[in-house]
């Protein structure tokens, strides 16, 4: 599977107005898979712990947080300990807020959110100064997007106004240069990671990886991290317990050939990985046999 494959659909069926809000459940296990795409997202945990994996960083977020997606990062999700997890999401694609280009404070404050020159917060807790705000705002939002009176396109743009806003208030000087280093590393690391969606059952050495992004071993070890937020191994095991995690699922496989497929010859090392990567072990994976896609879009 390559990078351009996880790119999602996601669904605005409004061209002139392309916004979404999904409200999301999972009993468990995997709470959103990894995907990207060219829209901006926020996420409301309204019940339960989770694990969500955005631009190569890993937050906690309990209860009341909110989350941010930046278009065109890879992001994922899944809930601790294996138990519900509720949340809902907003999706939006930049033009929805496409401002005049006469305007010079849209052009400094919000524009640069939307054409990537600077990152939104990737994690906003309950006890984050801003939090408060932002949660009243989203929820209005969502409010407005679920009632659907006359008008409320307005609304709930002024309400996405009011949240970008409100974050380029409160955001540091660096963030712009934060954001073009990322694109940067991003695009470096992009064969590489193709490579490894492809080929994550074979084995890979430093070496191996480093020639396919023409790095020394030293150099892709330390830029790397920088850029996924895991090394070169966790990240491989991201990848393969993804892929285990789906197959317990979704197939009758016994577990020792989801472990030989992903990778694993020893069934022992598979389950510590495993339990490791997704917080419970193959065998509750195994108990769960929906097929259905646990984010609803």
């Amino acid at each position: 599977m390559s990078i351009a494959e996880l790119k999602e659909n996601t669904r605005l069926a409004d061209r002139y107005f392309p916004l979404n809000v999904f409200h999301n459940r999972s009993d468990g296990g995997t709470v959103l898979h990894l995907h990207w795409h060219d829209h901006l997202e926020m996420i409301y945990l309204t019940e339960g712990e989770a694990v969500f994996d955005i631009g190569g960083h890993s937050y906690t977020a309990n209860k009341g947080d909110l989350l941010f997606v930046n278009g065109g990062q890879l992001h994922s999700g899944y809930s601790i300990h294996n138990r519900r997890v509720r949340y809902t999401a907003l999706v939006f694609h930049p033009s929805l807020l496409a401002g005049s280009g006469a305007d010079p404070h849209y052009a400094v404050h919000v524009a640069p959110y939307l054409n990537g020159e600077r990152l939104l917060p990737r994690h906003v807790p309950v006890s984050a100064p801003l939090h408060a705000v932002l949660e009243e705002w989203l929820l209005r939002l969502v409010d407005e997007f679920g009632r659907k009176e006359t008008a409320y396109e307005s609304v709930v743009k002024a309400y996405l106004s009011l949240i970008l806003s409100l974050v380029a208030r409160h955001d540091p000087p660096l963030a712009a240069a934060s954001a073009g280093k990322y694109r940067e590393n991003a695009e470096r690391f992009r064969p590489l990671l193709d490579y490894l969606e492809a080929h994550y059952a074979q084995k890979i050495t430093v070496e191996e990886a480093a020639a396919i992004v023409s790095l020394s071993p030293y150099h892709l070890c330390k830029s790397f991290k920088k850029a996924t937020g895991r090394t070169l191994v966790e990240f491989l095991q991201l990848i393969r317990m993804n892929r285990a995690e789906k197959l317990l699922k979704q197939t009758n496989l016994p577990v020792t050939e989801i472990a030989h497929r992903v990778g694993y010859g020893s069934i022992n090392s598979f389950d510590k990985v495993f339990k490791k990567i997704k917080h419970y072990s193959p065998s509750s994976a195994r108990k769960q046999t929906r097929c259905s896609r646990p984010d609803g879009r």
